[in-house]
């Protein structure tokens, strides 16, 4: 199976085109289970100088992944279109932008990072959906994490785009009422720990606490992926109460589901305790194995074989 994805930059510090694509693309080849390529930075191209790249031999792969919406992008399906499988890749709640309507419908279908993604993206009107979380990365710190207590204050851990940190704004009072060091690790010059590549695993099990909020109201359909990142590791995560969350975490057991800012704190509280922050970190750890890259890059395998078939 030859497989093409269409990502205009392939810029690896975004997690959407490492995690969700690259990685994908890189396990599907080691897994020798399709031939995957990435094209990158073809906006500035003829259009027919980079469908003459996408050609195999002169034959049409398999399958392309559409990863943004852009006129290009959408003059690239009408040229593929009916000559291959069109998938475009959906990862944020955003609707009605200009060209995603005629994107959406105009492939296959459309692959989202969540059901909470899928439900909206129907009721968008779009019901050529599936879903395709995810994945963990392959990636490990290089000593395991520590549930002892190591530091003055326990650590509590924030890990994302330095944008979402001010969400820490809802929860910062918590923090401090429960007794916690606040670590942020981000791409930003003014974040605790600078995010890294290489070295993020190890920065992220430095800390105790894993911190998971969102926006609840504009943030709903997000991914799996800032809880199944920390619970891989081992690390017990506190959440806000999104739908991928909720498919994941059973409250009080392998990580923590919170309402309100009494609830945030209180479960900082418990996780101040060693033993409940090794109970807890295992569990989570133990409940993500079907978030695997291998898992995952062999879900997108069944999605497209199935599409095929139709």
């Amino acid at each position: 199976m030859n497989i093409v994805w269409m990502i205009p930059t392939l810029n690896l510090t975004n997690p959407s085109v490492r995690i969700r694509r690259f990685n994908i693309s890189s396990k599907l080849n080691e897994l020798g289970i399709a031939h995957s390529r990435v094209i990158s930075g073809y906006y500035e191209r003829p259009i027919q100088s980079v469908l003459n790249e996408i050609k195999i031999e002169e034959k049409w792969p398999d399958t392309i992944i559409i990863t943004e919406c852009s006129h290009y992008d959408l003059e690239l399906i009408k040229e593929l279109k009916g000559k291959t499988l069109l998938i475009f890749d959906h990862c944020e709640a955003l609707f009605g932008y200009p060209y995603e309507n005629d994107i959406m419908s105009n492939v296959n279908l459309i692959s989202c990072c969540s059901t909470k993604l899928q439900e909206l993206t129907n009721n968008w009107g779009f019901k050529h959906t599936a879903v395709l979380k995810d994945p963990i990365e392959d990636k490990v710190p290089s000593t395991p994490i520590v549930y002892t207590n190591r530091y003055p204050k326990p650590r509590a851990v924030f890990m994302g785009m330095g944008g979402n940190a001010v969400l820490l704004n809802e929860i910062k009072g918590a923090i401090d009422s429960a007794g916690y060091d606040l670590i942020t690790i981000t791409e930003q010059d003014n974040s605790s720990i600078k995010w890294d590549l290489r070295t993020w695993p190890d920065s992220l099990v430095s800390c105790d606490v894993a911190l998971c909020p969102q926006h609840i109201e504009i943030q709903k359909a997000k991914s799996n992926v800032k809880v199944t990142t920390a619970m891989a590791l081992g690390l017990p995560v506190i959440t806000s109460r999104i739908k991928a969350y909720e498919e994941i975490i059973t409250d009080g057991f392998n990580g923590f589901i919170c309402d309100s800012s009494i609830q945030w704190a209180n479960a900082l509280i418990r996780l101040k305790d060693s033993g409940t922050r090794k109970r807890v970190g295992r569990a989570g750890n133990e409940s993500v194995k079907e978030y695997t890259l291998e898992i995952i890059a062999k879900k997108w395998i069944s999605v497209i074989l199935a599409l095929k078939n139709v």
